[in-house]
């Protein structure tokens, strides 16, 4: 796969993703005021019933402004607006009020009173959290102090409307005689106007971002048309490997007559074989569940150890995992790679990458913990009287270029796993571009792993995804 195509899903694959990081909110701003918005505007909780043995029932403080981290983006005047709809369940009438913070701290000091966690209200909380602060009975009534901003009082449904104000503010509800044993119905609504062109213009944006970011991925991801070529001496075109890649020709006779350059592979190879078959649906659509047992042995043997823990004892059990700082060790001091570590690196690598091609629905073979099965993977066992004995030391520093280029790659791989699950389900088949370049990605991994982690070569790995 060329470097253009490869760019070209990944930041197809970034757009989707931020287009969907929009149109999810955007979408629930257009849900929101198409059902939760009332006659005059306002969006509104469902009822909570608040009550308390204390004299007043209040809101946290609400810093609108007073500070650059405070909710300064909240509109304000005549285009945001709040209210606070209360009933008595006990009787006795109500007063709802809401004042300076400061003002209402300083007429509640020694009055028993509980804060109102404001997020109970919330459509997926299904209680309200009370914060108890001791004292006694409020000298005076709350209707006589002269600093509330709005103010509502009664018996039956009251409704507390309040044009939105900079500041610091805190929202009351007592008693209107000021006794104790408060006990309403309480639901809250706000207003802001021009939510729906915001919620609009988010969705649209979205919408952009996502048809972009699906074509760039179908550019990317689109098969050329198979060139005729007639180079083969008998005729006729290459075709392609099972992997999707275009055979790797040496000494082939060019168009002259001399034979080319022979091209070196890399110290690792990786394939899977394209599937010839429909894949199965059932086992596609169940993947993460099939794949459960098969997972389990595979942390086992490739976690390095289990510990048991007791009174007085302490036990621990080495029972697998790649090797790496012994290698390392033996390559720095003594230039030497036990072939048998390197046997059981590779065949552990054979084996999590038949686990990881599963997961990936590349194939619907279940994973054997031995048999090569359509998955194959090789590496050239090295002379480490020729790699180098302190390189090992800097190699996790020198591949961060690919750890960074690879993030996003996996990224793009998630999103076509994702696709192709859909595409088996309804056609049984893994399309064939979002199948190479998958493979691809894993490729190119496991180049990195030989580099840095698995040592068996100092020859740096290509930024390529192909064979």
């Amino acid at each position: 796969m060329r470097p253009a195509k490869v760019v070209s899903i990944v930041f197809g694959v970034l757009l989707v993703l931020i287009g969907l990081a929009l149109v999810l909110p955007g979408g629930f701003l257009l849900w929101l005021h198409d059902t939760q918005r009332d006659s005059e505007g306002f969006y509104n909780t469902s009822n909570r019933v608040l009550t308390t043995e204390a004299y007043a029932l209040v809101t946290p403080n609400v810093d609108l402004g007073s500070e650059p981290w405070s909710w300064s983006w909240v509109p304000r005047g005549e285009t945001a607006a709040v209210h606070i709809r209360a009933e008595s369940t006990s009787g006795v009438p109500l007063f709802m009020g809401i004042g300076p913070t400061d003002r209402v701290d300083a007429y509640l000091s020694g009055v028993a009173y509980d804060e109102v966690e404001v997020d109970g209200f919330a459509p997926w909380r299904s209680s309200v959290d009370y914060r108890h602060s001791a004292g006694g009975a409020p000298a005076t009534a709350p209707g006589q102090q002269d600093f509330w901003v709005a103010t509502r009082e009664g018996t039956g449904d009251q409704t507390l409307e309040w044009a939105v104000q900079g500041g610091n503010w805190t929202a009351v509800i007592m008693n209107a005689d000021g006794s104790a044993r408060v006990s309403t119905s309480v639901s809250l609504g706000a207003r802001f106007g021009g939510l729906l062109y915001i919620a609009i213009g988010i969705t649209a944006g979205g919408v952009i971002l996502l048809g972009l970011g699906v074509l760039l991925i179908a550019l990317g991801a689109r098969r050329p048309r198979p060139m005729v070529s007639a180079a083969p001496a008998m005729g006729g075109t290459f075709p392609p490997d099972q992997t999707g890649q275009a055979p790797v020709m040496q000494g082939a006779v060019g168009p002259s007559g001399p034979p080319t350059t022979p091209v070196t592979r890399y110290p690792l190879t990786f394939a899977v074989d394209y599937p010839d078959r429909p894949l199965d649906r059932l086992t596609t659509f169940f993947r993460f569940l099939w794949i459960i047992p098969i997972g389990i042995i595979a942390s086992l043997v490739a976690t390095g150890t289990i510990s048991f823990h007791g009174t007085g004892y302490s036990f621990s059990w080495a029972v697998g995992g790649l090797l790496f700082v012994p290698v390392l060790l033996m390559i720095l001091f003594r230039q030497k790679y036990p072939r048998w570590w390197f046997d059981w690196n590779l065949n552990l690598t054979r084996f999590l990458m038949r686990v990881a091609v599963y997961a990936q629905l590349l194939r619907d073979e279940y994973p054997s913990t031995d048999e090569e099965q359509a998955v194959h993977l090789d590496m050239v066992y090295p002379d480490a009287q020729r790699l180098s004995p302190g390189l090992p030391l800097i190699k996790w520093f020198l591949v961060i270029p690919h750890w960074i280029v690879l993030f996003f790659l996996w990224i793009a791989a998630a999103v076509c796993v994702v696709i192709a699950w859909f595409a088996i389900l309804f056609t049984g088949r893994y399309p064939r571009a979002l199948f190479v370049f998958v493979v691809g990605v894993n490729r190119w991994t496991l180049r990195v792993d030989a580099y840095a982690i698995l040592l068996i070569t100092d020859e740096y790995p290509p930024f390529s995804l192909d064979a």
